[in-house]
């Protein structure tokens, strides 16, 4: 097992304890499960650039990648739904469209992949996960910041809640536009 797929699953490995960190309540949890969540966030480039860089490119690597980034994203998600405030039916119905986008996107895959064709994330999927992650990590750290202090604390929550806006709409977009660019993909070869 080489580097790259070692991140990965210390990545898989890292998501219940950010999860755990963020539901039980001590002083600045939601801080310290916001941590854990950006160092995960952060392997999701480290395996991949390390892998490509040094040509260690795996089956098991392309196959566990997505699956760690998906449920990381996926279990920040539902945390965020989670907390009360003014954006709680948006942010929930915008979790439902990012993990709804992610499963459909993933099917498609699955089904295109019988036809011995592999796709690779674009680059409008890319931005549509910078752009998740930065909204998750300061909208999950500002409960802890608003008690640090206030003002920090509403401009986590705003920062974040723009940033989850503008990822929901890059999620539809982004789906659209990869169903669109692959349909040839579900074309039968034989």
């Amino acid at each position: 097992m080489n580097l790259p797929t070692k991140i990965t699953i210390a990545r898989l490995i890292l998501i219940p304890f950010f999860v755990a960190l963020y539901m039980i309540e001590f002083p600045y949890h939601t801080l310290v499960a916001t941590a854990v969540f950006i160092i995960a966030s952060l392997t999701d480039w480290l395996d991949g650039y390390l892998a490509r860089k040094n040509n260690q490119v795996t089956t098991l690597g392309k196959f566990l990648d997505p699956i760690a980034d998906k449920v990381l994203v996926a279990s920040a998600l539902i945390l965020v739904a989670a907390i009360e405030n003014e954006f709680q039916v948006f942010v929930t119905i915008a979790s439902i469209i990012i993990i709804a986008r992610e499963l459909i996107i993933s099917c498609f895959r699955m089904i295109v992949a019988t036809n011995n064709v592999i796709l690779a994330a674009d680059n409008l999927g890319k931005l549509k996960t910078v752009t998740q992650l930065i909204g998750l990590s300061f909208y999950l750290c500002y409960p802890a910041m608003t008690r640090f202090n206030e003002i920090f604390g509403l401009v986590c929550k705003y920062v974040g809640f723009v940033f989850l806006v503008i990822a929901t709409l890059l999620t539809v977009i982004s789906a659209i536009h990869y169903l669109v660019a692959n349909k040839d993909a579900l074309k039968n070869k034989d």
